[in-house]
Order: structure tokens, then sequence, then C-alpha cells
């Protein structure tokens, strides 16, 4: 409900969590959502874009990513206090964010095409913020199935130590094998990717 502005968004909870939620949540009070957006193209259209090729304009791209990063900034320096009391190692979670946002900022400088670094940075930002963060591609599957597979190969590697040695078998059995393929079979009917080349 609500307006283009401003939407309400109701969301349904089981009991045992809406009952571990704050009073003032469970009484009905309202929270905002801050939305930063991150985008990279990958396919073969982005690259006539980078290219300059068909009318092509990689600066939208570059305009819409640095003002994210500004906004990004922004909030992590109003709420780096807030974020960090919920990590027992807060000077490193602070400083290890503030890293990640300069590393972020010096690859969207570099401008280098379909860099992907950018969405797997961002996504470790929000990550360390106890954000939400959504990945998306035109189709829903496709690319999109390339980024989770890779986050969650990422998040092996960061969080459960998974062998530097084995990231790319890791990748490939979870791509062949994983749960994005069954939403490539309820999009087209068919378990595989569709990916084409220039």
């Amino acid at each position: 409900s609500g307006i283009r502005s401003a939407v309400d968004v109701t969301v349904p909870l089981k009991r045992n969590i809406f009952a571990r939620m704050p009073s003032e949540l469970r009484g009905g009070q309202s929270f905002g959502i801050h939305v930063i957006f991150f985008t990279q193209g990958v396919n073969e259209k982005q690259l006539l874009a980078d290219l300059g090729i068909k009318g092509g304009d990689p600066q939208l791209q570059d305009t819409i990513n640095l003002n994210s990063l500004g906004k990004l900034y922004r909030f992590y320096e109003k709420h780096q206090e807030m974020f960090s009391m919920a990590n027992s190692d807060t000077q490193s979670t602070v400083l290890g964010v503030r890293k990640l946002l300069d590393e972020l900022r010096q690859t969207l400088l570099a401008k280098q095409p379909r860099n992907i670094d950018i969405l797997t940075l961002s996504g470790r930002i929000c990550r360390l913020m106890y954000g939400l963060r959504l990945t998306s591609c035109k189709s829903g599957k496709d690319r999109t199935a390339m980024s989770c597979t890779l986050e969650e190969v990422l998040l092996m590697k960061n969080e459960l130590s998974l062998a530097p040695d084995n990231f790319e078998q890791a990748l490939d059995v979870i791509r062949r094998r994983g749960t994005r393929l069954t939403n490539t079979e309820k999009n087209i009917g068919e378990r595989r990717y569709a990916f084409s080349h220039v």
C-alpha cells in the first residue's frame, strides 16, 4: 500500500519470530529502508555499450554506481556504531567495511568494462552492515545464477575456510548441480543456462 515514493510493506512472520521482535515493532511501529542500487552489465550488450557501439552509454552505469557509492558512504558514517555493536569484533568490522568501501571506490573509478568486482564488493559490504541484498538480471535466471553461485562459493571461501585450490571445483559443482538450475527449469522448461556470444 502507500504511494510510489512511500510504499508500505507488511511482512507476515511466524509467532515465535514475531515474539522476539522489539515491542515497538510488535506494536506496529514502521521503519524505513535505505535502498542503494549498484549495476553492472555483464552480457554481450554491455560489451557493446562499453565500446560505445549501437548507442551504448557506459556513463549512465558509472553515474548510477558513483551516486550509490556516495549514499553507501553516508549510510556507513551515520550508522557505523549501530551495525558494529552486533559484532563481537567491533573495531575490525568497522575498519573492514571502510576498507571495502575504499576498495569499491577505486574499482568504480578504474572504469574497467564488465567488472563484477563491483557486485561482489557491494555484496560483502552489505553483509557486514547486516543489510539485505538482491541480485537480478533481465530474466532472473542466467546471469543471476552466475552471480548467486559465485557469491555462495565466495561465502564458503571467506566464512567457511574453503581451500583456494577447491574454489573453481566448488563453483563448477554448484553451477552444474545446484538449485539455480531448478530456477531455469521453472522459467524455460529445461535445466540449462542460455548465454549469447558476440
